[in-house]
């Protein structure tokens, strides 16, 4: 019996059972790199999304991966906001958070790579904008966020469901550094997933503002 692909892929795209059973395999793993706390990729998340999208017969760029009408201002908007995370962040956020949760600091050793040479610290940060730029952004708010809005719902309760939901996962990618640690990657994803939904769910505005907050916190680092 020959099936209809062009009924069956439909089907999947909406089919909850399928979407319930995809996110639960995505959270077991990003808590198992919790728990066992080994060096975590993005690229495994990645290619289980890519995966996801082949069986539903769907693209990248229907998820956002699409150039902007405006390439300019997207740009512009992306840096600007992006230097806004990193300052309100070091100057607000991280201070109140360690004042009131206890004082985390990032092993330095983290970022003892990155002191090397210049032109190992340009490499880490081409990979950086690939990977965490491209890659975070792609899996947490282009596929993540989109799946579980089509298991609970597009209403608003269904989007702040969503929001929260792909942020805390976003934040233990991150690891259990320590409580301010974890609550500023939370604040940071709920802001990126904020601007992908505004901005028409193009992720060109959250990948720039993502590897702009990124580049300078790994300047900082290197300046130390």
């Amino acid at each position: 019996m020959k099936i209809n692909q062009n009924l069956l892929i439909p089907s999947l795209r909406t089919k909850k059972s399928l979407i319930a059973i995809e996110l639960l395999i995505f959270i077991i793993i990003n808590l198992a790199w919790v728990i066992i706390e080994i060096p975590r990729s993005i690229i495994p998340f990645f290619l289980f999304c890519w995966a996801s999208l082949r069986l539903r017969a769907m693209s990248w760029q229907k998820l956002g991966l699409r150039m902007p009408n405006h390439l300019i201002r997207t740009i512009l908007f992306g840096i600007c906001l992006g230097s806004l995370i990193q300052i309100i962040g070091l100057t607000l956020i991280r201070p109140l958070l360690d004042r009131y949760f206890g004082i985390t600091s990032i092993d330095p050793r983290d970022f003892s790579l990155l002191t090397v040479s210049v032109p190992l610290f340009v490499l880490v940060l081409l990979g950086q904008w690939l990977l965490a730029g491209l890659g975070e952004e792609a899996v947490f708010r282009g596929y993540l966020l989109n799946r579980i809005t089509d298991l609970v719902g597009g209403g608003t309760l269904g989007l702040l469901t969503s929001i929260v939901v792909s942020s805390t996962l976003f934040s233990f990618f991150h690891g259990l550094i320590g409580m301010p640690f974890f609550v500023l990657t939370f604040i940071i994803g709920v802001i990126y997933s904020l601007v992908y939904i505004l901005t028409g769910r193009n992720l060109w505005f959250t990948i720039i503002a993502h590897g702009t907050a990124n580049t300078i916190g790994f300047g900082l680092a290197f300046l130390r």
